[in-house]
């Protein structure tokens, strides 16, 4: 990629992780505009999938609830 991009991220309610949480955007932000995609670490799906499971895992901890990963998934697509 050559040309320069600015990136700008704010109030997207972290709850207090913001700093975690930037660091993640950041971080696939990076690996997603690499010149040669062989040299990411990981596959998009396979980041999308873990994420997911984070988001599940938070909505879990806020609910009291088991969250269905895949029913999860599909309601927020």
């Amino acid at each position: 990629m050559s040309e320069n991009r600015k990136l700008t991220l704010a109030g997207i309610g972290c709850g207090g992780r913001t700093e975690t949480y930037m660091g993640l955007v950041l971080a696939l932000y990076e690996e997603m505009t690499r010149s040669d995609p062989s040299q990411m670490r990981t596959s998009i799906s396979s980041s999308v999938q873990s994420h997911a499971m984070g988001f599940a895992a938070e909505e879990s901890r806020l609910t009291g609830k088991v969250v269905n990963l895949p029913q999860f998934i599909d309601r927020h697509r």
